[in-house]
C-alpha cells in the first residue's frame, strides 16, 4: 500500500510541471518580400540569431559569388562573433539552424526557406520537458522571440534592398 502523502505530493508536482508546459507551438511564417535574394535574406537572418547589426564589409546590393559570401557571412561574421543567446549553428540547403544553450536548457531552432515564406519551428530540444505534445513555456518564449529578431530584421532588409533600386 502506497501511503497517502506520496500520493498527494505526486499529484502536485504533476500539476506543477503540467503548469509550466504548454502545447508544442505550430511553425510560423515569415513572409519573404519580393524580389530579395538568398543572400539578403541568409544575412538578415543570421544578423537577427546573433542579434547584432549586419556585417560591416556587407553590401547588400552587391551579389557575391558564393565562395566569398561564405567567407564573409560563415567565416569572418559568424566565426567571430559572441552571443548569450541564440546562435547560428549550421546550414543545410535552405535551412539555417540556431540553438539557445543556457544553465542547462537547449533548444534548437530550424529557419527553413520556401518560395515564399519563412518557417521557424522547433527541432530539438533538452531539459525542457518536452514530451506529450508539450513543451516547457520558456521554450515558446525563445522560439517566438527569435522569430519576431528575424521578422524584423527581414523587413529591415526589405527597406535598404527598396531604397537602393
Amino acid at each position: 500500500m502506497i501511503p497517502c502523502r506520496f500520493i498527494i505530493v505526486t499529484a502536485c508536482t504533476a500539476l506543477i510541471v503540467a503548469c509550466r508546459t504548454v502545447p508544442f507551438p505550430e511553425p510560423h511564417l515569415i513572409d519573404i518580400p519580393e524580389g530579395m535574394t538568398q543572400q539578403q535574406l541568409e544575412v538578415a537572418i543570421v544578423a537577427r540569431i546573433l542579434n547584432s547589426h549586419l556585417p560591416p564589409d556587407y553590401a547588400p546590393m552587391v551579389e557575391l559569388p558564393e565562395e566569398e559570401f561564405n567567407a564573409l557571412l560563415w567565416h569572418r561574421f559568424v566565426g567571430t562573433a559572441h552571443s548569450r543567446s541564440w546562435f547560428p549553428e549550421s546550414r543545410e540547403g535552405g535551412t539555417i539552424y540556431a540553438s539557445v544553450n543556457t544553465r542547462g536548457l537547449y533548444l534548437r531552432a530550424a529557419i527553413e526557406r520556401g518560395p515564399k515564406h519563412l518557417r521557424v519551428f522547433i527541432v530539438e530540444s533538452r531539459n525542457l520537458s518536452e514530451g506529450g505534445g508539450r513543451i516547457h513555456k520558456r521554450a515558446v518564449a525563445w522560439l517566438r522571440n527569435l522569430e519576431a529578431h528575424i521578422r524584423r530584421e527581414v523587413g529591415r532588409m526589405s527597406l535598404i534592398v527598396g531604397s537602393a533600386a
